[in-house]
């Protein structure tokens, strides 16, 4: 196992296993050295690796949206069907999908419209598979911007879906 791949199941696993009190110790083989996580289980890197392999390989940061719209563009299902089939394998796992936008339009109009961007992911992956009580879709409206200003840069980068990976 190359040691991306070990860091990458040891930050799924540390991901999944948040908020447990159970201490294991995972070495790395490259070093040689021994690193306790607590709540990290060997079940829980073996399901989360089983199924993706790596952290990135499943969890898409963020997924964008044009102006004033809901829908999701080819590249962005794409992204998402690695991460329904991590959801699906990992039935432990929660997902938050933060619906976002840029400051134009009106407080209440951007809310919804983050909403309906949530809902556009959540359905999606509730489409390929994933278990809708899995998925909680938020919006944030303008609120809490990824980029300050008022030019395209900005707002292309406001328009937005992110994703919070939890535990129940």
């Amino acid at each position: 196992m190359n040691r991306n791949l070990l860091m990458g199941a040891c930050l799924v696993a540390l991901s999944l296993s948040v908020g447990c009190s159970k201490k294991n110790k995972v070495s790395d083989p490259i070093t040689s050295t021994t690193t306790t996580i607590p709540g990290l289980t060997t079940d829980t890197i073996n399901q989360a690796t089983s199924t993706t392999g790596a952290l990135s390989s499943f969890v898409p940061q963020t997924v964008y949206f044009g102006y004033d719209r809901a829908s999701l563009s080819g590249d962005s299902q794409s992204s998402l069907d690695a991460l329904a089939n991590f959801l699906r394998g990992a039935s432990s796992a929660n997902l938050e999908v933060e619906g976002h936008c840029d400051e134009r339009g009106s407080t209440e109009y951007n809310i919804a419209l983050g909403m309906r961007r949530a809902q556009a992911v959540t359905d999606y992956l509730v489409n390929s598979g994933v278990n809708p009580s899995q998925i909680n879709p938020v919006s944030y409206g303008e609120e809490r911007p990824s980029q300050v200003g008022s030019h395209e840069s900005a707002w292309s980068s406001n328009r937005r879906a992110e994703f919070v990976l939890m535990t129940q």
